[in-house]
């Protein structure tokens, strides 16, 4: 096990090359500053009930960034059709024939098993509030599982900087948001109440990237289900017997306010 860039990927069935294996990270920012660090776990035999225990990180001074600006996420394979470095990705249908598994997914978790001879990457947010005191905090995740356990040192130096909220940046993410794939997930009622509790959370990790476009679906399957998820419309177009148009904007609005609460109220787009 050790650290890890966050800028490689790392295979479930290749032992990872790392330059070297380390148990202590140190990073330096500015107060609001999101910091990404990544754990690597891999193991010739299996590991079960991996799980880890988060402390606070503290300086001499005696301030501590809390436990919960802390969080761990899975990196979880998905299935590709393109292998790592392909350069020529067509939008539409794939001409390749093979199958790849990349990690992509982040996933929360309790705890989970590593099988024998394979590669668990986990992804480490340190989220350092905007009114904390500047200098240098350090802390320890415990990892541990059945028969090991093991322990990651932190080291945060923070400056006198502050970076501004999100909603507050110039910079202006456009990230396609397919409501139905969350729906499809979790097997729920597209529009559902567990549904649309599910988008407030989604689109909160959007707003905290910088996320300003929200998008919305005028029309069915617009991208041609390239994405295998079937995409609904927003607007429900009916023609009435006079020959008249009738839309009805109920879930566009219900979107686009959810959008609006997360932060995300720049732009929309149809």
């Amino acid at each position: 096990m050790s650290f890890a860039s966050t800028d490689e990927l790392y295979f479930r069935s290749e032992v990872p090359e790392l330059a070297k294996q380390s148990l202590s990270w140190a990073a330096t920012g500015w107060k609001g500053e999101r910091f990404n660090a990544m754990i690597l776990i891999w193991s010739p035999n299996t590991l079960k009930q991996v799980r880890f225990v988060l402390s606070d990180l503290h300086n001499q001074k005696g301030h501590a960034i809390n436990k919960n600006n802390l969080r761990l996420h899975m990196i979880r394979y998905v299935v590709s059709n393109f292998r790592y470095g392909a350069r020529e990705l067509p939008c539409d249908v794939s001409p390749n024939t093979e199958a790849y598994l990349m990690p992509d997914r982040f996933e929360t978790f309790d705890r989970f098993d590593v099988p024998g001879k394979t590669v668990r990457p986990v992804w480490l947010f340190i989220d350092i509030p905007q009114e904390m005191v500047a200098g240098t905090y350090v802390g320890v995740i415990e990892l541990q599982s059945e028969k090991h356990k093991a322990a990651f040192t932190l080291t945060v130096t923070i400056q006198n900087q502050v970076l501004p909220k999100p909603s507050e940046w110039q910079y202006r993410l456009d990230l396609w948001q397919n409501p139905w794939v969350v729906a499809w997930k979790y097997n729920l009622e597209p529009w559902s109440d567990q549904h649309t509790q599910l988008l407030r959370e989604h689109l909160k990790l959007y707003a905290e990237a910088g996320g300003k476009y929200i998008t919305t679906y005028s029309v069915h399957s617009p991208a041609n289900d390239h994405s295998y998820i079937h995409e609904g419309a927003m607007i429900k177009w009916r023609k009435q017997k006079n020959g008249e148009w009738k839309f009805d904007y109920s879930i566009f609005d219900e979107y686009v306010q959810l959008a609006m609460e997360a932060g995300i109220d720049k732009v929309i787009t149809i």
